[in-house]
């Protein structure tokens, strides 16, 4: 028997894990709600929407590449899911932080600008008090 091809191989663990998720998602949701919409993709009928329409969440599998390959036209590395989860890690370490500096960066501001709303109410405040003292002092001679 001949050994199969990388190729060969992807599409034996595609149609695997199709079958495996289809069977995840009709366990989980029905199979009233679950529907095929591609050799790789399943849509789900998820809620509801507030306007009374129906809400589809889909669901869709890759097998990526195992080992690297090279065409004519184009080079697809070996696909590492443990390093793309290191550097998921990473990269949104990196967002939440620059998140949090923003909304400091916010708040800060928005305090700042409390308080000078404060200090322009206070003035204005104090200006009508003396206006209106002159106003009475004026009526009063």
């Amino acid at each position: 028997m001949a050994e199969l091809t990388p190729t060969q191989i992807k599409n034996q663990s595609r149609a695997e894990s199709t079958e495996i998720l289809r069977k995840i998602l009709i366990a989980e949701f029905g199979e009233d709600k679950v529907f095929q919409t591609g050799d790789s993709e399943f849509s789900v009928l998820w809620g509801t929407a507030p306007d009374g329409k129906e809400m589809y969440v889909n669901f869709s599998r890759e097998v990526k590449e195992f080992e690297g390959r090279k065409t004519k036209m184009r080079e697809y590395p070996a696909y590492n899911g443990k390093e793309q989860a290191e550097k998921y890690k990473e990269e949104k370490a990196k967002k939440d932080e620059s998140k949090a500096e923003k909304a400091k960066l916010k708040a800060e501001k928005m305090e700042r600008d409390r308080k000078a709303r404060e200090k322009q109410k206070e003035i204005r405040e104090k200006a009508r008090q003396e206006k209106a003292e002159k106003q009475a002092k004026k009526q009063g001679s």
